[in-house]
């Protein structure tokens, strides 16, 4: 029953870290209302804009069979840095996530040899 009632109010739980998440979001025609919390150092924040949960949102079209879509995502407006992201997923179930982005930073990462 818990289960179904968060899909049922828009909620979509899943682990990340080992810490607590949660993607709250609402739809309104093709406009898709979104917010994304998280544990960090035990405190709760907010993500101004989260393109992983957008596409585990497309996954979810996918599982109530509503696709082809299209959707824009509304993230960040409550705490005044507004995203945009677009979400399309296609006829053959291929998810697709867009948007722009302003860059704050950048770096490289190395992969040990495995």
């Amino acid at each position: 029953i818990l289960s179904y009632l968060l899909r049922f109010f828009g909620l979509v739980f899943w682990e990340y870290y080992k810490q607590p998440s949660v993607y709250y979001w609402y739809q309104v025609d093709d406009i898709i209302y979104s917010r994304m919390f998280f544990e960090q150092n035990h405190v709760m924040v907010e993500d101004s804009g989260t393109g992983s949960a957008c596409a585990n949102l497309g996954a979810y079209f996918i599982s109530q069979n509503q696709y082809p879509i299209y959707k824009r995502i509304f993230q960040g407006d409550d705490m005044g840095r507004p995203n945009r992201l677009t979400l399309n997923v296609d006829e053959t179930q291929t998810i697709f996530v867009g948007g722009n982005v302003i860059a704050v930073g950048k770096g490289e990462f190395y992969l040990p040899d495995v």
